[in-house]
């Protein structure tokens, strides 16, 4: 507000009361705003005629990026929703077509890592595969995959540095769309399909009727490792995926080998093996200080 304020010569008091309703600005300082902001006029002036509201945001950290990056971004995927209702009166989208997962986080965090937690997501990863007719085999098209059931993928440049992949359920009148953000740039392919699979965890797994940052830290961490265990087990599955690894699992040269079949970097798979229990804590430890 300061900064708007010193580049339109517009005081902050009233630049204030103009965000809240408390003040309609002359015509001239809605130029001048639009001017500095480069958004056109009628952005201002003119009634929103398509209707968006974020219901809820899952985002990696609680902490990293402050709370006006997030909120920022929250806004920019309400904008991707009503650019997807306004396509909506000229395409026909996939709907939302989502499995009816039968998951119970439990809400403790010390079943996080539990053999009865790996069960239960193997389980929900199996079922994604078997009615989204995946098969066993790497997934080719991860986007497409998640487009083609229903829900909006989208990529971020320029964001906060600390922000990284995150999901949106936003309501459109009496619908709900549930939209994937991925910061693209400079991420190479494997870590993008990771973040998607990961964000699928969430949107399956979790209540979205629970505001992320309402949760305790310690639950936050464990419903962040539960969606980097769905995104392992569903990009690498266990029958397949154990029999590739089986005879080299501490091989980190041929992890290498394995990256172009499966396309998830290798500290994916070696976090995989581990959860499967092929290599041990001390193995994992050892192979990612190696540099993988």
């Amino acid at each position: 507000m300061t900064e708007l304020a010193g580049l339109t010569g517009i005081t902050k008091q009233s630049l204030s009361l103009y965000a809240n309703g408390g003040n309609v600005p002359p015509y001239e300082n809605v130029k001048k705003i639009t001017f500095v902001l480069g958004f056109p006029t009628d952005y201002f002036i003119v009634e929103d005629m398509c209707a968006a509201a974020a219901d809820n945001t899952c985002f990696r950290s609680q902490a990293a990026a402050t709370k006006t990056a997030r909120k920022a971004q929250c806004i920019k995927m309400e904008y991707v929703a009503k650019m997807y209702k306004v396509l909506l009166n000229y395409f026909d989208f996939p709907i939302l077509d989502l499995p009816d997962v039968n998951f119970d986080d439990g809400n403790n965090p010390m079943e996080a890592d539990s053999k009865e937690m790996f069960d239960e997501i193997e389980c929900v990863s199996k079922q994604v595969r078997k009615e989204w007719k995946l098969g066993m085999e790497p997934v080719e098209n991860l986007q497409y995959t998640l487009e083609s059931h229903g829900i909006i993928v989208t990529g971020l440049k320029n964001v906060d540095a600390q922000i990284d992949a995150f999901s949106q359920r936003t309501r459109l009148g009496r619908d709900v769309v549930f939209i994937v953000a991925l910061a693209s740039g400079e991420k190479p392919v494997e870590r993008l399909r990771f973040d998607m699979g990961h964000e699928l965890g969430h949107i399956l797994l979790h209540s979205w009727d629970e505001y992320n940052e309402d949760l305790p830290k310690d639950l936050f961490s464990a419903r962040e490792k539960q969606a980097n265990m769905f995104a392992c087990a569903l990009l690498l599955p266990k029958d397949p995926f154990d029999r590739d690894i089986a005879s080299y699992a501490t091989d980190i040269d041929y992890y290498k080998h394995l990256k172009k079949k499966w396309r998830v970097s290798m500290q994916a798979m070696m976090y995989r093996a581990r959860q499967m229990g092929v290599i041990t804590g001390n193995q994992f430890s050892y192979m990612m200080c190696q540099g993988a």
